[in-house]
């Protein structure tokens, strides 16, 4: 009956009690109200027949007189129940990304996204993008002080497997970036959570002891392992507060290395985030405390930024290169290098043409007030430049301490919008450079037969901070019956009627105890996360390819 009222112009409401299918609301043009007091199985109709004939309306429509009674509500507030039409390239944003593009106040300020690819981003396709970015989306203004132009472009800031992070400087043109072939998706970043609470201002020195001494590191201490000729690299979001540590609580030798400073074309760090308690100087003093004679190497990430992670790993195990944010960078300073010349050029040559005319009339007089102007601009424009110039060269200089680093120590973590079953790029990353039988060449070998190489370095990540309400075991299916096993096959199981099929977790309150049932009127968010969400070569088909059946008793 719904269908043949829209046919009136009649909007079905949403979220109505419909008391057994025996009512419908909504709203209709004014011009058709009194057609519904007629025969609806006849409607609408022409001069002399209905558009359908009553016989071949469906049942029990063509069987019954479907309208028995019509009430018009004045200010009913009927919401329509059609969303507003999308087009296909917002189709494929995240909501939040829609709405971050329709903020009138972040039109005109550079954006992040990470946009997912239907393959694999190799080194051919990210050439392919990044040429298409510095080519097809270019934005150029005019300083409102100097009035001199300025160009910019999109660039790629990190790649990982099929996900890439595009910096564009005008939102709006990824609205058109969504049409280029192989583009399944955009998103914001997510950011990583913390797992290390910030160390409380009253802690005292016997809470570090007894740490130490329940871990057993005391005895390794008194045997003289303290962590002499170690290299540590602890990996954060922020480390502001590091600063005052160093010489103090944390070695004099203590690096800090910002890589957030290669996500700005300026070369200038981040501002720490007011709404973030970082704990990165927490988890400094941990490993110091752990390794007194360590040397520690504190590295900033921004917790937006997942890629960075890969060029920590990348750099520590001493692999060539630049990051994709950092050759972005350069490219920008040689771009804008050029560009300064050239217009350094002709503004030079319009001051002499200016000065060769020393008349005090208005019109020669103003050129010359013109030219000195734009060639002072010109001039202070050469000075930030070569201070970028200074600070990307300091930057890359720096980049170098993390090559040959002993141990890796990040307590970030990304519980949403990254594949926690090891299939990632990073984690395949980690797994292969630093773990099992990585092997990492040393420079120069020893002979032509025996290569020398040096031991790989300790990659420590934490775990979720959720503790015993995230699984992050293996997937298991042993029978094939598409059902996931805990445990293996092998493992022996509580007397009575259980089965490896089923996981029965804890819950952790606020105290930090665990029990083994849910309280009364609590409610539960369950974050799966899968394989592969959909077919990578149909993007457009929204049904998953492999379908997870959760069941929650």
């Amino acid at each position: 009956m719904v269908a043949q009222l829209q046919r009136l112009g009649f909007r079905e409401a949403v979220g109505y009690d419909h008391r057994g299918y025996t009512i419908v609301r909504g709203d209709i043009p004014y011009g058709n109200l009194f057609r519904l007091l007629k025969d609806l199985r006849r409607e609408p109709s022409g001069w002399f027949l209905p558009d359908t004939p009553p016989e071949q309306l469906p049942a029990p429509l063509r069987d019954l007189l479907p309208v028995r009674w019509v009430e018009v509500l004045a200010d009913a507030d009927l919401p329509p129940a059609a969303p507003p039409a999308l087009p296909s390239n917002r189709l494929r944003m995240t909501p939040d990304l829609r709405a971050a593009l329709d903020d009138p106040k972040g039109k005109d300020r550079p954006l992040r996204v990470e946009v997912v690819m239907t393959d694999r981003v190799d080194d051919q396709l990210a050439d392919t993008i990044r040429t298409r970015l510095r080519t097809g989306f270019v934005t150029v203004t005019v300083d409102p002080v100097s009035k001199l132009r300025v160009t910019e472009y999109a660039t790629i800031e990190g790649i990982v497997g099929n996900i890439i992070a595009v910096r564009f400087v005008r939102p709006a043109d990824l609205d058109r970036f969504m049409y280029e072939p192989g583009v399944a998706g955009a998103r914001l970043p997510r950011e990583a959570a913390e797992t290390v609470a910030p160390v409380p201002p009253d802690a005292k020195r016997t809470a570090v002891g007894q740490a130490l001494a329940a871990s057993r590191l005391d005895e390794f201490h008194r045997r003289g392992f303290r962590g002499k000729g170690v290299r540590v690299v602890v990996v954060g979001s922020d480390f502001a507060a590091a600063a005052g540590m160093i010489g103090k609580a944390l070695p004099a030798s203590t690096r800090v290395l910002d890589l957030t400073a290669e996500l700005s074309p300026t070369f200038l760090p981040a501002p720490p985030s007011p709404d973030r308690a970082a704990a990165g100087p927490a988890t400094a003093l941990a490993v110091h405390a752990a390794a007194p004679d360590a040397e520690l190497t504190l590295v900033r990430v921004d917790p937006s930024a997942f890629f960075q992670l890969l060029t920590v790993a990348r750099l520590v195990r001493g692999e060539p290169g630049y990051s994709e944010a950092l050759q972005s960078r350069i490219m920008e300073l040689s771009f804008a290098a050029d560009d300064h010349r050239l217009r350094y050029r002709d503004a030079v040559e319009e001051y002499r043409q200016a000065f060769a005319n020393l008349s005090d009339e208005e019109r020669p007089r103003q050129r010359r007030e013109n030219a000195r102007k734009a060639l002072e601009a010109l001039q202070a424009e050469e000075k930030e430049l070569i201070a970028r110039i200074e600070r990307s060269t300091a930057f890359q200089r720096a980049l170098r301490a993390l090559a040959g680093a002993n141990v890796v120590v990040n307590t970030l973590v990304w519980e949403s919008g990254y594949p926690l079953d090891g299939l990632s790029e990073l984690s395949a990353a980690i797994d292969l450079g630093f773990a099992g039988e990585a092997v990492v060449p040393a420079g120069v070998p020893r002979s032509a037969t025996r290569k020398t190489v040096r031991t790989p370095a300790v990659w420590v990540q934490a775990s979720s901070a959720s503790g015993a309400a995230v699984w992050g075991g293996m997937y298991r299916d042993a029978d094939t019956n598409g059902v996931m096993e805990f445990a293996p096959p092998t493992a022996p199981l509580p007397p009575g009627t259980w089965t490896r099929e089923l996981n029965f977790l804890a819950t952790r309150a606020a105290d930090g105890k665990l029990a083994p049932t849910l309280p009364a009127g609590a409610k539960v968010r369950l974050v799966v996360q899968w394989r592969e969400p959909r077919d990578p070569t149909v993007p457009e088909v929204l049904v998953p390819t492999h379908v997870v059946r959760l069941g929650v008793f």
